[in-house]
């Protein structure tokens, strides 16, 4: 069964600066202190590359709930951070995912997307249990915690 596109979306607007957002996002570091993800598995257990900010940075990540992974850092500029995200479940899948950072009147909107290609199966699973939803809220409730953190 052919692949076909997905796209999930969440934004929040954060009272600071684009630089300081971009500060806490570009570091992943920092990343267990809003990620959604980790919270929500306890057997979790994270390892950040040597360089932990900018392209190169890697987290690689393993849990019972969440299974293992991998997020890659490819590029990060002011206004846009892109990343790579490997899932090693049977078989591996990957999605590209990004943090948009954008100057507005009451701070900055960081938009958090993820893309990619769902195979016929997955695009099957995520009709039954409606994974998109499921990620969107989660992506909310990560920049909660972002906002809470930065502000």
């Amino acid at each position: 069964m052919a692949t076909k596109p997905f796209e999930i979306k969440a934004s929040i607007v954060i009272e600071a600066t684009p630089a300081k957002v971009h500060e806490v996002m570009n570091d992943l570091a920092r990343l267990d202190d809003w990620n959604p993800f980790m919270g929500m598995d306890k057997t979790v257990v994270s390892k950040i590359s040597e360089k932990s900010f900018g392209p190169g940075a890697v987290c690689d990540y393993e849990g019972k709930k969440i299974g293992k992974g991998r997020m890659e850092i490819i590029s990060s500029g002011p206004d846009l951070i892109r990343f790579k995200m490997t899932f090693f479940n049977k078989k591996t899948e990957y999605a590209d995912a990004e943090y948009r950072i954008v100057p507005e009147f009451e701070g900055t909107r960081v938009t958090w997307v993820m893309s990619g290609e769902r195979s016929g199966k997955l695009r099957l699973i995520n009709m039954v249990l409606n994974l998109d939803k499921m990620m969107t809220k989660n992506f909310q409730d990560g920049l909660k915690v972002l906002k809470a953190v930065i502000e």
